[in-house]
């Protein structure tokens, strides 16, 4: 009974040496120049140069592993220590005390991160999500070991980058390595849910002064939204406006051009021809009344 009192007591105190740290929001590794910063379940960890190794019976987040569900790690660091964010075991009388970030979820880390140590978030097997830099050049065994849930790598660099790295992620790595890699700007394209393939318009043939519409046949995908615009080679011959209206005011030919533009920028477009003559009782007015003067 005295030795569990004595267990209680040591893990309280602990705590309570803790609680004072993370109650102003504050961590600092005492072996290093970084700060840790815990705020609304995401760790922020900035400074300048490596991150130390963690040793064995170690618990860099005091004991707040389970609030954890974000870290991000800022520029200026360059390497994530062995053991960071992984799993801690350590004993109290000879009774095992097991820490986990087990309810980590994103891990996001800087430009200028050149390697991951040994278990570095080993066993977080809440990991869904993570950000690698395109200076990454190393990733050591078991940096994401039993991460089993991890389902998109975001990796920001080219594929041939990527390539090169995963010569260098080491074994037990495998959650990583089968994740669904995104690049940059690829997200952007897997959001467009489709694109307007074609547009065709037939030719007019109309009097003078009389008035047509244009059949615009526009094929799109579904849900794609698009604009139309049409403009007339000739408006002295015939006019068009916006809705596809077509007034002749004049005798011979003008080329009518359709433009349709997707929400995506891109576009297609095709043209009629629109042939103006004169109806027979017009070439009277032409011809008997001298409308060529005034008509």
């Amino acid at each position: 009974m005295k030795k569990l009192v004595s267990i209680l007591l040591a893990i309280l105190c602990v705590m309570s040496l803790t609680v004072a740290s993370f109650a102003a929001g504050n961590l600092y590794d005492y072996r290093q120049d970084l700060t840790w910063t815990l705020e609304n379940g995401t760790l922020t960890i900035s400074g300048e140069g490596e991150m130390a190794d963690k040793n064995d019976g170690e618990d860099w987040t005091q004991g707040y592993a389970a609030d954890i569900k974000k870290i991000v790690i800022t520029d200026g660091i360059t390497r994530i220590g062995k053991n960071a964010f992984g799993r801690t075991l350590f004993y109290v009388y000879d009774h095992p005390i097991n820490w986990n970030c087990e309810n980590l979820e994103e891990v996001q880390i800087a430009e200028g991160v050149e390697s991951i140590g040994e278990g570095a978030f080993g066993s977080a097997t809440s990991l869904k999500t993570v950000y690698i830099p395109s200076t990454m050049k190393e990733i050591e065994v078991d940096a994401f070991g039993d991460c089993t849930a991890i389902k998109d790598v975001y990796f920001n660099g080219t594929p041939e980058q990527w390539a090169a790295l995963k010569l260098k992620i080491a074994d037990n790595n495998d959650c990583l390595v089968d994740a669904e890699i995104h690049f940059p700007g690829e997200d952007d394209e897997n959001e467009k849910v489709g694109k307007v393939n074609s547009v065709s318009i037939g030719d007019i043939s109309i009097n003078y002064k009389a008035s047509a519409k244009i059949d615009c046949n526009i094929n799109a995908d579904a849900g794609v939204k698009y604009t139309v615009k049409y403009s007339s080679s000739n408006t002295s011959v015939a006019t068009v406006d916006s809705n596809g209206n077509v007034k002749a005011t004049g005798t011979g030919n003008a080329t009518i051009t359709c433009t349709v533009t997707d929400e995506y920028g891109n576009t297609v477009s095709d043209t009629c021809n629109v042939n103006v003559s004169y109806a027979w009782w017009q070439w009277i007015i032409v011809i008997v009344l001298f409308g060529w003067i005034w008509y």
